[in-house]
């Protein structure tokens, strides 16, 4: 059974190098000095646990979310009082 899913994964391989080299070559990569290693593993760890609230409680759905301005190891997926992605909801008075 996984011997026939191996294809996919070549193909996802080369994609994924494909993707890689294109941004390089466009926009480049964000350097290491902009977004050391603890800022970057910040980020993995809130998109995670962020498309994971999203998967079990969808509300607020959006097209396109974009990372919040700040984010922090440790960071609750919603505590900002907004939609989990950084955009505050009106309150209601």
């Amino acid at each position: 059974m996984l011997v026939e899913k191996l294809p996919y994964l070549g193909l996802a391989i080369v994609a994924a190098a494909i993707s890689v080299s294109v941004v390089i070559a466009t926009i480049g990569l964000t350097s290491v000095s902009a977004y050391p290693l603890l800022a970057r593993a910040a980020m993995a760890l809130h998109s995670l646990a962020f498309y994971a609230w999203k998967t079990l409680l969808p509300v607020g759905l959006s097209p396109l979310y974009e990372l919040p301005a700040r984010v922090e190891l440790g960071m609750a997926v919603a505590q900002d009082g907004g939609d989990g992605n950084g955009h505050r909801q009106p309150r209601a008075h």
